[in-house]
C-alpha cells in the first residue's frame, strides 16, 4: 500500500493488526469510522508522513508503539471514546507539537509520549489518575506542565530529560512522586510540592540544576 495516502476504516472491522500498515511513507491521514475495538502494537509505526489522525469509534484501545515515529504529526487530540493508550504509542513523534487528552483516559502509559522533542502545549484534561514511567521523557522543548488534580502518582522519569522545562503545576491530588520523576530537567527552577504528598523518593528532582526554590 505504499501509494495510498488517505485510508479510511468503515464498518465491520473491529482490529487492526500488529503492525498491519507500518512503515507505510505514503500514509498521510486515517479516519476510523466503524466500530474498531483495538489498534495492535505498532499498527502504524513509522509512517512519516502522516499528519491528520481523526477517530470517532467507541472504547478503542491503542496498543504498544502503535502510533511510534510519526514524525509527520503535528497535533493530537486524544478522544473521549479512546479507553487506553498503550506503552510508547505516541513515542519518538519528533513533529508532534501539542497533545490534548480527552475523558476516556485514566492512566497515561509508559513512555507514551517519550521522545517528542518538539512537544511544547500538553493539556492532560482532569481524569488522568496516574502518570506512569517516562510518560514524557527526552520531550525537550516542552516548556511548562500542569499536573491535575485527578492526578495521584507521578511515576520514575515521568518528565525526565525534559530540558526546557522551567515550571511544574503539581495538583493537590499527588500522593506519590518516583525517582527521577523531573531528573535532568536542569532549566526546571521552581517547584511547589501539594501537601497532599506522602512520599518523594531518592533523585526525584536529581540534576535538575537550575532548581533554586523548591516548597513542601
Amino acid at each position: 500500500c505504499s501509494s495510498a495516502t488517505n485510508l479510511t476504516i468503515g464498518r465491520g472491522l473491529a482490529e487492526i493488526g500488529e503492525g498491519a500498515f507500518a512503515y507505510d511513507s505514503a500514509l498521510r491521514s486515517i479516519s476510523i469510522r466503524g466500530h474498531v475495538e483495538s489498534i495492535g502494537e505498532s499498527a502504524f509505526g513509522c509512517c512519516s508522513s502522516l499528519t491528520d489522525l481523526d477517530w470517532l469509534q467507541k472504547d478503542v484501545r491503542i496498543g504498544r508503539g502503535a502510533f511510534s515515529s510519526c514524525n509527520g504529526l503535528k497535533s493530537l487530540v486524544v478522544p473521549d471514546t479512546v479507553a487506553s493508550l498503550g506503552e510508547d504509542a505516541f513515542t519518538y513523534c519528533e513533529g508532534l507539537e501539542s497533545v490534548q487528552i480527552g475523558e476516556g483516559l485514566d492512566i497515561l502509559a509508559e513512555g507514551v509520549f517519550s521522545g517528542c522533542s518538539r512537544l511544547r502545549d500538553v493539556d492532560l484534561g482532569n481524569k488522568i489518575r496516574r502518570i506512569d514511567g517516562g510518560a514524557f521523557a527526552r520531550c525537550y522543548d516542552l516548556p511548562t506542565i500542569e499536573i491535575p488534580d485527578s492526578v495521584t502518582r507521578v511515576e520514575n522519569g515521568a518528565f525526565a530529560y525534559c530540558i526546557m522545562l522551567t515550571n511544574a503545576a503539581i495538583g493537590s491530588g499527588v500522593t506519590n512522586i518516583g525517582a527521577n520523576a523531573f531528573g535532568n530537567s536542569s532549566n526546571l527552577n521552581g517547584v511547589i510540592i501539594p501537601k497532599g504528598v506522602s512520599c518523594i523518593v531518592a533523585g526525584t528532582f536529581l540534576y535538575c540544576t537550575g532548581l533554586t526554590s523548591v516548597v513542601i
